[in-house]
């Protein structure tokens, strides 16, 4: 159930950000199958990103 604007992002994500993990692909195809948009798949993303940067400064 992706979301019509959504298919063309996510190519274009996974073609010109040059994901080199298969499995970070089929997950983000997953969850677009899922019906999540790909704003809230980069969120996510850059939400855990976030987290584990502050769990590294705060053990340093």
């Amino acid at each position: 159930m992706r979301h019509d604007g959504d298919c063309t992002a996510i190519s274009n994500w996974m073609v010109h950000d040059q994901v080199h993990d298969s499995e970070i692909s089929r997950l983000v195809l997953t969850l677009a199958d899922r019906g999540l948009r790909i704003a809230e798949i980069e969120d996510l993303m850059k939400q855990t990103l976030i987290e584990r940067l502050k769990t590294i400064e705060a053990n340093n």
